[in-house]
């Protein structure tokens, strides 16, 4: 590891300092107007369009598009690397009459057909429209017809893409040389602490602090509303943290007993703050804060934090009532902040960085019941961090910290972290990787997913294997045969030795204890009751393979409930056999298989119903379209050409950035092709198999009840709107289709207390009115499958399985195989974390 540390005030000028990648890109860089402009210019003299230069790349400046009519105006459009920005010609295209397209598109508009006899000019050309298409006067112009969102294009439109996943197998296997430049500006760290000078009181006596104890104390009033402060364990180590930072002579630790620590009753003292006619928060803040009215009342309990906890309040309640606009301020102003440290060069491509930030101080809380809660967790300097660069890329300045410097400098290429740090609770490694979204990690996640797709060669033999282990005579091939199986078996984790003492007490298949089992001999079944990973805890009862239970039953006895029930094996004892089996197989890659591999299973059942259905979708999509085309005229053709190119010419939109010019409309093209319009509860249904099968498990959300509560609301206004059209539908029936005297009364309102609106529209005929009925009852249906998922899921983490586990190839195959739309199944975060998996064809199989 090379030393090369930099501190502020150097003699350095700002171009010496200036990142390789600054240097390169301000040489280069060329502004869209700037472009169009010279474009434009080249375009008039009748010369090329012009080749402006860019570092290693030559961009092209494509011709600006020309409108003509009684008011001529100019579009200008710049192309880098075949994006198109249109930004700057839109405004002024917005009044145009005319539309002349050149190139592809021009191309695509020569499709169209006219009535024009050969030799005779065309009307509107005869107008000064260059492409022939006429449209009636009195029409109104398409070009700015539609309302379109104000969309600004950045460097992340025209930068270029890793497509990593293009590279051989083999050489993505190998690659021992993860970079060969990487370049960032370091971490963020939490900004100096600003005291606000008020006390507590202790046994009644009002108590000033220093600012270290006095940040102690906001981080106490930050955990008074949840269950942390009710724990002994933790509210032990805060107090222990608290009186650390408190002088020797202060008033607290004069008082002998003042290292006492003893919880309140937050019964007395809870009614206590509710009969004083407090606030909810306030009184639940009370009735945890020690009473000091009691004169025995020492240490702890003799401390009343309850000013700091309602100034805490007041600066919250004060963040809240912010208006919409200094909200969005005080958020673009921290995205400015952050902005230089969210993205590194890696061999000179940009790449998003994932935390950029450096934990700030806290109360440490952990997972379950950790040992170390509430102990303090320390702020972080520049000297406690290692940054890793390239050997040529500068090093960049300690943020706003003056006199401060990091700790060292690496350069290991071999290695994707940016910096690390030590975690002063655990002293564990802390480091700081590029986003989700990365080459580096989409690298990682495509080569866990390949070797788990190898396993199913080789799955065969393992479990013969394992079967053959667990009759064995040697005890020790027993163990390893047995846990192979329930690992492979239930989804098991492999599970390693803990200090208790340092870490949460949990568990996997070869740190089980006697304890954690119970054994039925008469259905030889097992019932496992652990805490998992993050102590989640796994409870499952299932029977098992009788020669297993045997094997269980063996381990187990004679032996106390804290003693383990393999006592012969480790976690890598069992990682080196199965590395015997294939090369490179562990433990977990047989989580990652078994959910990819049922995820499959279970998608192929569905199979016959969806290609049953797509065949009658696409039956009665052609009929429609055969209907359409029939009743088509040339003139309707014409002018939907001429809307279409001042669409395109105009179009500013996020949605159609990456229509290529040569296409007519990508919008349009959404509207006639047939699309598979199923209920993706089936799918979602798959998914919460799979995070069960391998216990991801969440807690309650805390707006699960509020969201319920919106979908029942929801659920009430469809019914309502459901009750009105048979009502009506009664009407017209009896009245033989006149629709004069109904009247339909409804108390029904809205979240926001307004009025519900009628459905019935003025002229609705019974048809209509059938068809509406049907619409809405399918309207109902999808919202009770929705409430029923959300109400099922509330408890199952379903993001783990789709984020760690399934292959997303699996359902972008079986997503482009039935044309159903994979935003339905992965969000935008999953869409933009597995790019590679979008290149999947339809018929890929794990």
């Amino acid at each position: 590891m090379t030393q090369k540390k930099r501190e502020l005030g150097s003699d350095s000028s700002d171009e010496d300092t200036l990142p390789l990648g600054a240097k390169r890109f301000k040489q280069c860089k060329v502004e869209p107007e700037a472009a169009v402009a010279v474009s434009a210019a080249g375009a008039a003299e009748g010369g090329e369009p012009a080749k402006v230069e860019n570092g290693d790349s030559k961009f092209l400046v494509k011709e600006a598009v020309s409108c003509s009519s009684s008011t001529t105006t100019t579009t200008g459009s710049c192309s880098t690397n075949g994006r198109a920005d249109d930004s700057a010609g839109a405004a002024q295209g917005s009044t145009a009459r005319g539309v002349a397209v050149k190139g592809s598109l021009a191309a695509a508009l020569s499709n169209v057909k006219t009535d024009v006899k050969d030799g005779e000019m065309p009307k509107a050309a005869a107008a000064g429209t260059a492409t022939g298409i006429s449209r009636p006067s009195a029409s109104p112009s398409p070009v700015g017809a539609r309302r379109r969102n104000k969309y600004t294009k950045t460097e992340e439109n025209f930068e270029p893409i890793s497509r990593w996943w293009e590279k051989d197998l083999s050489q993505l296997e190998n690659n021992v040389v993860q970079w060969q430049y990487l370049e960032h500006n370091g971490m963020i760290f939490a900004p100096p602490y600003e005291p606000h000078g008020i006390g507590i009181k202790y046994k009644g006596q009002e108590v000033s602090l220093p600012p270290e104890a006095e940040e102690v104390a906001n981080f106490w009033c930050g955990v008074l509303e949840s269950d942390y402060a009710t724990k002994m364990r933790f509210v032990k180590n805060f107090w222990r943290a608290f009186l650390s930072k408190l002088p020797a002579d202060h008033l607290i630790k004069q008082d002998p007993k003042h290292a006492t620590v003893r919880l309140v009753d937050t019964e007395a003292d809870g009614g206590a703050a509710a009969a004083a006619g407090e606030n909810s928060a306030a009184a639940a803040a009370a009735a945890r804060a020690p009473a000091a009215a009691a004169a025995e009342a020492c240490g702890f309990e003799a401390c009343d934090f309850s000013k700091i906890k309602q100034h805490l309040d007041t600066l919250k309640e004060a963040k809240k009532n912010l208006s919409k606009e200094e909200k969005e301020a005080l958020k673009a102003q921290k995205d400015a902040e952050a902005a230089p440290f969210a993205f590194a060069l890696v061999d000179w491509l940009r790449e998003k960085v994932g935390n950029c930030k450096a934990e700030p101080p806290g109360l440490f809380r952990g997972r379950g019941e950790h040992p170390k809660q509430g102990m303090l967790k320390r702020r972080i300097f520049p000297e406690d961090v290692i940054l890793n660069l390239g050997e040529d890329a500068p090093v960049p300045r300690a943020p706003d910290m003056p006199g401060h410097c990091w700790k060292d400098i690496a350069h290991d290429c071999r290695v994707t972290w940016l910096a690390f740090y030590r975690d002063s609770i655990n002293d564990q490694v802390k480091y700081m990787y590029l986003a989700a979204q990365s080459g580096f990690k989409g690298q990682q996640d495509f080569l866990k997913y390949e070797k788990a797709r190898r396993l199913k060669h080789y799955v065969v033999k393992i479990r013969e294997d394992y079967y053959k282990k667990m009759r064995s005579a040697d005890p020790l091939d027993r163990q390893l045969g047995t846990a192979t199986y329930l690992i492979d078996f239930l989804a098991l984790r492999v599970g390693g030795e803990k200090d208790t003492d340092e870490e949460a007490d949990t568990v996997g298949c070869c740190s089980l204890r006697v304890e954690h089992t119970t054994l039925n001999s008469e259905t030889e079944e097992v019932t496992f009751d652990f805490l998992g990973k993050d102590s989640i805890r796994y409870f499952n009862t299932v029977k098992i393979d009788s020669q297993a239970f045997k094997n269980l039953v063996g381990f187990c006895r004679g032996k106390k409930p804290e003693e383990d029930v393999f006592d012969r094996i480790n976690s890598t004892s069992l990682n080196n056999h199965l590395k015997q089996l294939m090369p490179g197989l562990s433990a977990k890659m047989f989580r990652t298989y078994n959910a990819s591999i049922t995820l499959q299973q279970e998608l192929q059942k569905l199979q016959p119903t969806l290609r049953k259905f797509k065949e009658e979708v696409e039956t009665e999509h052609q009929k429609k379209m055969s209907k359409v085309k029939g009743k088509k005229t040339v003139k309707a053709e014409q002018e939907a050409a001429v809307a279409v190119a001042a669409a395109v010419a105009t179009t500013t939109s996020d949605d159609d950035e990456d229509v290529p010019l040569g296409c007519i409309s990508a919008k349009k093209e959404k509207k006639v092709t047939p699309v598979l319009d199923v209920n993706l509860s089936d799918v979602n249904q798959l998914v919460q198999a799979v995070a069960i099968l391998c216990n991801h498990q969440r807690s309650v959300p805390k707006q699960h009840a509020a969201s319920m509560a919106r979908l029942e609301h929801q659920l009430q206004a469809i019914e309502e709107d459901l009750r009105e059209l048979k009502a009506f539908q009664q009407h017209l029936k009896k009245n033989k289709g006149a629709a004069k005297g109904f009247k339909f009364h409804s108390d029904f309102v809205s979240l926001k207390g307004e009025p519900r609106k009628s459905v019935v529209r003025d002229g609705m005929r019974e048809e209509a009115v059938t068809k509406k009925i049907a619409q809405v009852e399918k309207k109902k249906q999808s919202h009770l499958v929705r409430m029923r998922m959300k109400d099922d899921n509330k408890t199952v983490a379903l993001g783990t399985s789709k984020i760690n586990y399934m292959d997303p190839r699996i359902t972008v195959a079986f997503c482009k195989q039935y044309e159903l739309p994979i935003e339905k199944v992965f969000n935008k975060s999953l869409r933009l974390k597995f790019p590679w998996a979008m290149f999947a064809p339809s018929n890929f199989i794990f």
